[in-house]
């Protein structure tokens, strides 16, 4: 078994990347198109730790969740957004490099990861929104629903969404497991 980064890695990674922008252009737009939701990011990003986690487990290499979500951005950027471009691209790299510092850790449990990785990931981006939204005022701030901004309704909504990113990491985790066997599988960790 090579270590390290292959052409195989790399190009499933970012096959990953595009099978994430389709399923998340289809919800989102949907959501935002048919109704002007802003919960149309939130349910979006709920579904976004399937793809982390199955993506970590399947490459098996650091630095794998951190590519992959770079490679979302990119594909991401033509289409709408709730948040300015500028802020998802200090999201991306602080959500992928924590999610692939959390799978280092816990390479031997992989069902843990699946859990915590997707509430971590969820986590990460809740708490920056957060942060950086009612901090510094960035724009659509205001369209944020009024029981959202109280301290508990944050609190809620922080949990919420990150609870809900580790039911969709063990998803992933779940996924992983039954294509972990196949060949596919054995030639991109090769």
């Amino acid at each position: 078994m090579k270590k390290g980064w292959t052409t195989t890695k790399l190009i499933t990674v970012g096959g990953l990347a595009v099978v994430r922008f389709l399923a998340r252009f289809v919800i989102y737009i949907t959501i935002l198109v048919t109704t002007g939701s802003l919960f149309s990011g939130l349910i979006a990003l709920i579904i976004a730790p399937f793809f982390v986690t199955f993506t970590a487990l399947v490459i098996n290499q650091f630095g794998a969740v951190t590519i992959f979500s770079l490679l979302s951005f990119i594909t991401d950027l033509p289409t709408p957004s709730i948040f300015p471009k500028v802020v998802n691209f200090i999201f991306v790299p602080s959500a992928g490099l924590t999610v692939d510092i959390l799978f280092f850790l816990l390479k031997k449990r992989k069902q843990w990861f699946g859990f915590w990785g997707g509430f971590i990931f969820n986590f990460v981006h809740v708490l920056l929104a957060v942060i950086l939204y009612f901090s510094i005022g960035l724009p659509g701030a205001e369209n944020v629903p009024g029981f959202i901004t109280k301290p508990s309704g944050v609190v809620f909504t922080t949990l919420l969404v990150s609870i809900m990113g580790g039911a969709f990491g063990m998803l992933g985790y779940l996924s992983y497991q039954k294509i972990k066997n196949t060949a596919v599988v054995k030639r991109i960790q090769a």
